[in-house]
């Protein structure tokens, strides 16, 4: 594949970026901000709007500037590794896209919180507040059990193979690397945010401030999800499974860890888009407030 078509296929990733861009932030901030607080399930005043606005906002941007930089970084690993299929090509960009995606939510997210504890009164809470009372287990374990599913698919793919882990396409240790580091990312950007103040000025601000950072802790755990559950994928885009005898039931052991990664990140992402896990935190900081009711 000749490095213009690599190039052209990342330049067509960065118009599509883009155009999400010119569509989706300036036309519906509004709605996106309303859809907010109906899923949070607290009242919206005028004092905590521009808040959850320039929260999003600045989210928003963040997020699509961490896509080009994701997408810039695939179309350079293509170029000097001579990629030569186009399902390939696509795919590293893929890669990059969820990759930067999800680490540079993170890491925007642990700077907006350093930078408003510098400038914003606070309320003090009673209790101190810790990672299941805005996720539950299940949806804290899934990342890690994810990636290690698929770590584990990887390692039968190596094992059956007759020139064993020397057979394995470089790009899937790279794709490896970077889904254990989003893993990484997610451990510590979680536990970070849980730890940050929050600045309030009001109870409801601090309910608004759980609310946000329940919305936060979802996506920075995307990343490792999505990564974990398509290696298999990747895995049969760059190197497909043999099928011959003295393979076959390693295959076959291989495709059940990859569907079995699968489902379990749709499971997770599901799980946490449901309106009970929305409101996970609802329920165990602010019963009070619970049903939207004013403070």
């Amino acid at each position: 594949m000749s490095p213009l078509w690599i190039a052209a296929i990342g330049l067509g990733y960065l118009v599509f970026v883009a155009f999400l861009l010119l569509v989706v932030q300036p036309k519906s901030r509004s709605l996106r901000v309303d859809r907010i607080a109906h899923t949070v399930g607290l009242p919206l005043t005028d004092d905590i709007e521009p808040v959850v606005r320039g929260t999003q906002r600045a989210g928003v941007r963040m997020g699509f500037l961490s896509i080009a930089i994701g997408i810039v970084l695939a179309t350079i690993y293509s170029l000097l590794r001579q990629v030569d299929s186009p399902i390939q090509v696509v795919w590293i960009d893929f890669t990059g896209v969820i990759a930067a995606a999800g680490i540079g939510n993170a890491l925007a997210t642990l700077v907006r919180e350093d930078a408003r504890q510098k400038h914003s009164v606070r309320v003090a809470r009673l209790n101190a507040v810790s990672l299941s009372d805005y996720r539950s287990d299940f949806e804290q374990w899934a990342p890690r059990l994810v990636v290690a599913i698929a770590l584990v698919g990887l390692a039968i793919r190596g094992a059956i193979y007759p020139l064993g882990y020397a057979s394995v396409p470089p790009f899937l240790y790279v794709y490896a690397a970077v889904m254990v580091a989003s893993l990484l990312v997610y451990e510590i950007a979680s536990r970070a945010l849980i730890r940050s103040g929050q600045p309030a000025s009001s109870e409801l601000d601090l309910a608004w401030d759980d609310a946000l950072k329940s919305r936060a802790l979802v996506g920075i755990a995307l990343a490792p999800l999505i990564l974990g559950g398509y290696l298999g994928i990747a895995a049969w885009v760059f190197y497909p499974p043999t099928h011959s005898g003295a393979t076959a039931i390693g295959s076959q052991i291989e495709i059940a860890f990859q569907f079995a990664g699968l489902a379990l990140m749709l499971a997770s992402i599901l799980a946490s888009s449901a309106a009970k896990s929305r409101t996970r935190y609802l329920r165990r900081l602010w019963p009070q407030l619970e049903g939207g009711a004013q403070p």
